[in-house]
């Protein structure tokens, strides 16, 4: 997405508002857009990061949503927020991403991952395999002690984002992930222990 390419033009957008910066993409000036391309693609890749795990298809994904953006402005209500839309349309895209066959064999997600993107996928395909899967991860779930188990559905399952749950907590954002992260080895662990022997 080749946008703001000048530093000038950039600084010409400096102080309008997310709803004028909107306008103004309306009216076919592109620059106005790179000022919110540059506002959300870090935590637009962020966000992308906790599901995919290729820099580079972060990367696609996140432009990819931008363009989604741009191309459906003209049906985005102005008096909303911008970055609850583009967050719907990166999740939607993710969603999309994993279920592309040809990339969901390059994902290599663990299976705690797989399930937790089936849950919040809503998708019809494939329902019992899903089903179990996500028995299986509500299973293991509830084996947690209290604040583990608080933890990962506060996260996974009622979306809470993980500034929100470091600032209610008092610790540090890092902190937050990697126990999040240490949860969901714990979960991998449970769910492969749980799996039926095939043999």
């Amino acid at each position: 997405m080749t946008i703001c390419k000048s530093n000038k033009l950039n600084n010409d957008y400096q102080n309008k508002s997310e709803k004028e910066l909107l306008e103004l993409t309306l009216q076919g000036e592109q620059n106005a857009f790179g000022v919110l391309v540059k506002e959300y693609q870090g935590k637009l890749r962020a966000y992308a990061a906790r599901y995919v795990y290729s820099s580079e298809d972060i990367l696609d994904l996140v432009q990819d949503s931008f363009l989604d953006a741009l191309k459906n402005l003209e049906k985005f209500d102005l008096a909303r927020e911008f970055n609850p839309w583009i967050r719907r349309i990166l999740h939607n895209n993710i969603i999309d991403f994993y279920h592309s066959s040809k990339k969901k064999r390059s994902l290599n997600l663990s299976i705690v991952d797989e399930a937790i993107l089936e849950y919040i996928s809503e998708s019809p395909e494939d329902n019992e395999i899903k089903e179990d899967k996500i028995l299986l991860l509500r299973n293991c779930i509830s084996d947690l002690k209290g604040p583990q188990k608080d933890l990962i559905i506060a996260r996974y399952f009622e979306r809470i984002s993980v500034k929100q749950l470091a600032d209610v907590a008092n610790q540090s954002e890092t902190s937050i992930s990697m126990k999040l992260m240490r949860i969901r080895e714990k979960l991998k662990k449970c769910m492969e222990a749980k799996l039926p022997n095939p043999n």
